[in-house]
């Protein structure tokens, strides 16, 4: 299977929370070698309490 069918079938699995989660990350490591839970449920406007479930996700994922 080609890398693109394979970011393809991963694309498919993300929701739109997922996506936003994904660039608060991108966006906070100009800053931060670690990005900090409460900023990204801050800027992701998310609430605290689901971030271990996005980032579990997102990790299961191979994406962080």
């Amino acid at each position: 299977m080609s890398s693109a069918e394979v970011a393809v079938q991963v694309y498919r699995k993300l929701l739109p929370e997922d996506l936003k989660v994904l660039q608060v990350i991108e966006t906070g490591m100009n800053k931060h070698e670690f990005v900090p839970k409460d900023q990204v449920a801050k800027y992701a406007k998310i609430p605290f309490g689901k971030i271990d479930f996005e980032l579990d996700h997102l990790d299961k994922l191979n994406l962080i």
